[in-house]
C-alpha cells in the first residue's frame, strides 16, 4: 500500500467516523407530553394510547426505547403483564444497557413464573455482551476499529521491515475484534421475531384454524419469527425450528 493511499484511507475512516458518532438531538413533541401527564394522573389506558401513537412518529432510538419502557411500565401498571415483558424485551433491543428496562423486563418475567431473559451462562453472558451496543454504535466501534490499522499500514508502507508487519497483523486482529458486534448482528439478525403472549402458551398448527388439531406447542415468554401472516393468523418459526400457524394475538411483535 503506497503512503498516499495509507492517507487517503485514513482520512475516510475518521470521515465516517465522526459521522457516525455524532450526537443524536434530542426529540420531544406535544404527543409524548401528554403521554407523561396522563400517565402521572393515572389514567394508564390513555397514557397508552398516546405513546403507541407516539410511536408512529419519526423518533430517534434512544426515545422510541423510553416509550417502550413507559409502554411496559403502563402495562405492567394494568396487570397485563406479558404485554409488559414484551414492551421491555422492545426497549431492551433498542437500548441494550437501559437499567432500568433489564430490570423490569426480569422482574416481569419472574411474576410470570417465565425463565429469566438472561439465563447466566456462558452463551448468555457472551450473546449480551454482543449484543450490549446499539446498531449505530456497533457500527462507530467497527469503524474505530480501523484506525490503528490504517496507521499501521501507513507505518509498513512508509518504512516497512518486520516490526511493521506485524503491526498490521495485530492491528487486524483489534479490527475484528471491534467489528465483532457488528458481525454478529449481520449473521444474527433476523426480521419477524416475536414474543409468545398466551400465559399457557400457544398451540402451532398446519393451517391457519382452530379446527386443526395442533402439531407442536410454543411455550409462554419463548421467541419465534414470523414468515407469513394471514387475517388474524400468523405462521411462526420457533426457535427449535418448528414451524406452524399461531394466532396473532398470542404474538407481540418486538420490532418497534
Amino acid at each position: 500500500m503506497s503512503a498516499a493511499c495509507a492517507r487517503v484511507l485514513l482520512a475516510l475512516i475518521a470521515l465516517f467516523a465522526c459521522a457516525t458518532l455524532a450526537p443524536a438531538q434530542p426529540q420531544s413533541s406535544p404527543l409524548l407530553a401528554e403521554a407523561e401527564r396522563l400517565y402521572r394522573a393515572r389514567d394508564w389506558r390513555g397514557a397508552e394510547a398516546a405513546w403507541e401513537e407516539a410511536l408512529t412518529l419519526d423518533l430517534s432510538d434512544a426515545v422510541r426505547a423510553r416509550v417502550c419502557r413507559n409502554l411496559g411500565n403502563t402495562a405492567y401498571r394494568l396487570d397485563e403483564l406479558p404485554r409488559a415483558v414484551g414492551w421491555f424485551e422492545a426497549a431492551r433491543r433498542l437500548a441494550p444497557r437501559d437499567r432500568d428496562a433489564w430490570t423490569n423486563l426480569e422482574l416481569a418475567r419472574r411474576k410470570l413464573e417465565w425463565p429469566p431473559a438472561d439465563r447466566g451462562d456462558l452463551r448468555s453472558g457472551i450473546e449480551r455482551v454482543l449484543r450490549s451496543l446499539t446498531a449505530r454504535e456497533a457500527e462507530a466501534l467497527a469503524l474505530l476499529g480501523l484506525l490503528p490499522f490504517a496507521l499501521c499500514a501507513a507505518f509498513e508502507a512508509l518504512r516497512g521491515g518486520r516490526a511493521a508487519k506485524l503491526c498490521v497483523l495485530a492491528a487486524v486482529f483489534a479490527a475484528l475484534a471491534c467489528a465483532a458486534p457488528l458481525l454478529h448482528r449481520a449473521f444474527t439478525a433476523r426480521d419477524g421475531e416475536c414474543l409468545v403472549l398466551a400465559r399457557e402458551g400457544a398451540a402451532l398448527r398446519a393451517e391457519p384454524s382452530d379446527a386443526l388439531a395442533p402439531v407442536g406447542r410454543l411455550d409462554a415468554g419463548s421467541r419465534a419469527w414470523r414468515i407469513d401472516a394471514w387475517p388474524e393468523w400468523v405462521r411462526v418459526e420457533a426457535e427449535d425450528g418448528a414451524r406452524g400457524w399461531v394466532p396473532a394475538a398470542q404474538l407481540f411483535e418486538l420490532a418497534r
